[in-house]
């Protein structure tokens, strides 16, 4: 009983001492997977940035190659944290043999050796056994006890890392300084696909009327001064409205100045003007139907020597008795917000 509870003992002193080390190694592979996440994301915002300069992808399409990096770099963190967290003890053994160069691998073969015989439910064969044993986990307990803090952390391979991560923030950097507009929309338009930012270009749109309203099936003249577009530059009307985006050529006013036309309007819609890879804002339209009344109330405060009280009704097509002295307030709901304007076909018959 004696020689089992010193067996045990010696187990339990080495596994403990054991996951400590894992601890450590764990935490090294944090930090090589923190500056290999870095490096990835900057990579991967420098791969949209191209993406954006080449191909100029709309906001739609700016918003799914976002949601794609950023799924893809998750990926790659969750995958690699798994790994580092669930190294297993035996790994950690050999690499703490690795570390010490020790060819006879003390730490790996005492983990093996309480790993059978905790398998087997074997804990003495004797007290020569158990003696034996004994002095192997030790022995590797003494081994494990030489290692510095960091001598289990993969310095060469996070030193590199580190390396790779910080030559692109430098080239980010370089890249920011060099190129300051064109590097500043491109990352507006990569971290805010959603909002209309045009894609950098030198050619400089200048629209009339912009945004407006317009009565319901009427229209309207829209014209562009573009500067820096080139001789012989083709510009075009882009309108969009459910879903569906449309193009037509302009006509040519002036230098630089090109126009066309909206006409028999019936829907919300958005324009812009686009001249090669390069467009301006898109604009709004947005309708305003005809005014028409929807609905009439009418309000009658009696003289007070009547002693009734006021009442509101809505007027129908029988007439409406009121007595001498009365006040009326006329109410009229129309289809549309109104600033002012004559109510023409309104008679009072008495």
């Amino acid at each position: 009983m004696i020689s089992q509870r010193i067996s045990e003992s010696g187990s339990s002193s080495f596994l403990s001492e054991l996951k400590g080390h894992r601890v450590r190694v764990c935490a090294g592979g944090v930090v090589l997977l923190l500056a290999k996440s870095v490096g990835r994301a900057i990579t991967l915002g420098l791969l949209l940035a191209a993406i954006d300069l080449i191909w100029v992808p709309d906001s739609e399409a700016r918003e799914s190659l976002l949601a794609l990096a950023l799924l893809i770099w998750s990926v790659l963190v969750v995958v690699g944290l798994v790994r580092v967290l669930r190294v297993p003890l035996a790994s950690v053994a050999a690499s703490i043999d690795r570390s010490l160069k020790n060819i006879r691998r003390p730490v790996l073969s005492g983990y093996e050796l309480t790993l059978r015989a905790g398998s087997t439910g074997e804990v003495s064969s004797g007290r020569m056994g158990d003696f034996l044993r004994e002095m192997q986990l030790r022995e590797a307990c003494a081994e494990m006890r030489k290692l510095a803090a960091l001598d289990l952390w993969p310095l060469r391979r996070i030193a590199r890392s580190a390396l790779l991560a910080g030559a692109a923030v430098l080239l980010l950097g370089v890249a920011g300084f060099a190129w300051r507009e064109p590097f500043a929309i491109t990352r507006q338009r990569l971290l805010f696909p959603a909002r209309d930012i045009p894609p950098y270009s030198e050619v400089v749109f200048k629209v009339t009327p912009g945004d407006c309203d317009l009565m319901y099936g009427s229209g309207t003249n829209l014209v562009v001064e573009v500067g820096n577009a080139g001789s012989g530059a083709a510009v075009w009307l882009m309108t969009r409205s459910g879903g569906r985006q449309r193009s037509s050529a302009c006509f040519g006013l002036e230098s630089n100045t090109y126009g066309q036309n909206l006409e028999k309007v019936v829907v919300p819609l958005e324009y812009c003007f686009k001249s090669g890879r390069a467009r301006s804002h898109w604009y709004k339209v947005n309708l305003r139907l005809q005014p028409r009344i929807e609905g009439v109330e009418l309000m009658i405060a009696p003289p007070e020597y009547s002693g009734l009280a006021i009442r509101r009704i809505k007027p129908g097509d029988e007439p409406v008795e009121v007595l001498t002295g009365s006040n009326l307030k006329l109410y009229l709901e129309s289809n549309r917000p109104l600033s002012r304007g004559p109510c023409a076909s309104l008679r009072w018959m008495g």
